[in-house]
């Protein structure tokens, strides 16, 4: 059985550098190229012809959704999985109505790779489990909103940092991760905690117990 084929694109070279090594080493995956914009993924899909791109939802130069729905318009066998620091219902639709094959979370924690790229060369569609529970929930509810999911570990230990002062910076060098996804992370947070800035979240999370 050949390699499958995997293209990653994310604009932060050291968010890439990690999907690579989450990969590295399989007999199953081969990552064939990076791309860091919108114009250099679709050049690389034509270029390289992977099996599955994994596409950062959010890019800097344009929307990963739209290059989505590129991809899948022009190479339907071709699958995608977009990837985000974080999930909303609005996202999550747009992804879908735009093909995609799988959307998952970027915390460390969760974020099972290799076996969602299998999955769907399989033709299985695959899902970070906050997104198919709170899909789920909203389905038995009757398409009433879903439960205020917890923060995750990684959101907990961000938002401790925050607690102590650290800058996106300085977090984002403690936890590996860009300044750019972590403030990601906090957009999150605070659309979780329905907080109006980081200061409130911090406040809001300790009254609950959650720091």
């Amino acid at each position: 059985m050949d390699s499958i084929r995997v293209l990653i694109v994310d604009d932060h070279p050291v968010v890439r550098e990690g999907l690579r090594s989450l990969l590295d080493g399989d007999p199953d995956i081969e990552v064939v190229g990076e791309a860091g914009s919108t114009g250099d993924a679709r050049t690389g899909v034509r270029r390289l012809s992977p099996n599955v791109v994994v596409l950062d939802i959010k890019l800097g130069d344009g929307d990963g959704i739209d290059v989505c729905r590129e991809i899948k318009n022009d190479f339907p066998a071709t699958g995608v999985i977009m990837l985000s620091a974080f999930w909303d219902d609005s996202s999550v639709r747009r992804a879908l109505d735009a093909g995609a094959d799988g959307y998952l979370l970027k915390h460390a924690e969760r974020l099972d790779l290799r076996n969602s790229i299998l999955a769907v060369t399989r033709g299985e569609p695959v899902f970070d489990p906050m997104i198919a529970g709170a899909i789920g929930r909203r389905s038995k509810g009757g398409g009433g909103p879903p439960e205020e999911p917890p923060l995750s570990e990684q959101e907990v230990g961000i938002l401790s940092l925050v607690a102590q002062g650290l800058t996106n910076k300085k977090i984002g060098e403690q936890l590996y991760l860009s300044p750019h996804t972590v403030k990601d992370y906090l957009g999150a947070i605070m659309l979780k905690l329905g907080a109006k800035n980081r200061a409130e979240a911090v406040i809001l999370a300790t009254k609950r117990g959650l720091i």
